[in-house]
């Protein structure tokens, strides 16, 4: 399960989910990621997630040594070509909940 509601994350722990963000260029544009930019998606948890795309795929695996709890995230963009780093969302909840098998 994943739920998201003004940048705030629920998400079942051992899922397999993805979630796209939307990049807008200073020109109010749509921006399309160039090679070797990057994307970061980090939980105060320890998991972080590197992509060159604007889709965030988090495996079962990624989650199965962290604890349900309730945590912060942020995504950041990283620039291949001048290392620029812009911080595209700053820290928001993120919930890790647990599931009965």
């Amino acid at each position: 399960m994943l739920m998201m509601k003004d940048n705030e994350i629920f998400m079942s722990k051992g899922d397999d989910v993805a979630f796209s963000i939307s990049l807008t260029g200073v020109d109010g544009k749509p921006y399309t990621l160039k090679a070797g930019d990057k994307i970061i998606f980090s939980v105060s948890c320890g998991l972080k997630i590197e992509t060159g795309y604007a889709t965030i795929n988090i495996a079962s695996a990624d989650t199965a040594s962290i604890a349900p709890g309730d945590y912060k995230y942020d995504i950041t963009y990283r620039a291949n070509t001048t290392n620029a780093i812009q911080h595209l969302i700053l820290p928001q909840p993120f919930h890790l909940m647990e599931v009965v098998e």
